[in-house]
Order: structure tokens, then C-alpha cells, then sequence
């Protein structure tokens, strides 16, 4: 989909979002490890790469849209709910 967006950042600035939301976490972890060419697991807990937080960054576009999920979805906030009174995995 990027390969066809044209024009300066002022344009198709929509089309440029949509891009972006349709990323999925696993997308993002691809990404950045092909772009800093080692695996995840071994960019995950380095120091001072940047890695980590270039996933975190791009990565937050799909917090805020599953939290706007959140505010109309009331099985999923319940869930969510649920989840969070989880105990601590041993």
C-alpha cells in the first residue's frame, strides 16, 4: 500500500494514516528488526539501540485505536477487565 501513496505529506494524508493503522505489532517487531538487521529477541532487551523504542513509538497508533475500541465495545472492556484481575503467571 505505501509503493502507492504519491505526493508530499500534505497529501492523501488519510490514506497515509490508514497505512499506518493497518500495522499489526508482529508487523511493526518484522520491521524494525529488518531495518536494524538482528532478530527481535536479541533488540528487545539491548540498551541504547533505539529499536525498542522505534516499535513502541509506531506501535502506539494501535493503543490509541483499541482504546477508542474500548469506549464502544462494553464485552471487550469486560474482557479487558478480566484480564487485568488475572493472578501473577508463576
Amino acid at each position: 500500500m505505501r509503493k502507492l501513496l504519491q505526493g508530499d505529506r500534505g497529501q492523501q494524508t488519510g490514506v497515509r494514516r490508514g497505512a499506518l493503522d493497518a500495522l499489526t505489532w508482529t508487523q511493526i517487531v518484522q520491521a524494525v528488526s529488518n531495518v536494524w538487521n538482528e532478530p527481535w529477541e536479541e533488540l528487545l532487551p539491548a540498551r541504547d539501540t533505539g529499536a525498542r523504542q522505534n516499535a513502541l513509538f509506531i506501535g502506539r497508533i494501535a493503543i490509541r485505536r483499541f482504546t477508542q475500541r474500548l469506549q464502544s465495545d462494553r464485552t471487550l472492556l469486560e474482557k479487558v477487565s478480566l484480564v487485568q484481575k488475572e493472578p501473577e503467571p508463576r
